[in-house]
């Protein structure tokens, strides 16, 4: 078993502090779901420039919405 990895992209680049709240606001809702508080997440937040990065080094990608 591994972690679960989440890429959230935003139609714009966040500042390093608009990338923070995003992710608390995230994780937070997960919890509220019922997300166990200590199940490993690795939540990325980026922006259109970030996501060709990921892109280029990611095997695997599930498009949501």
């Amino acid at each position: 078993m591994s972690d679960l990895d989440i890429l959230v992209v935003l139609p714009r680049d966040p500042s390093h502090r608009e990338r923070l709240e995003a992710k608390k606001r995230i994780l937070l809702r997960a919890f509220e779901e019922g997300l166990p508080w200590d199940y490993p997440v690795d939540l990325h937040v980026t922006g259109p420039k970030g996501f060709q990065q990921y892109k280029r080094y990611t095997r695997k990608m599930i498009e949501i919405g």
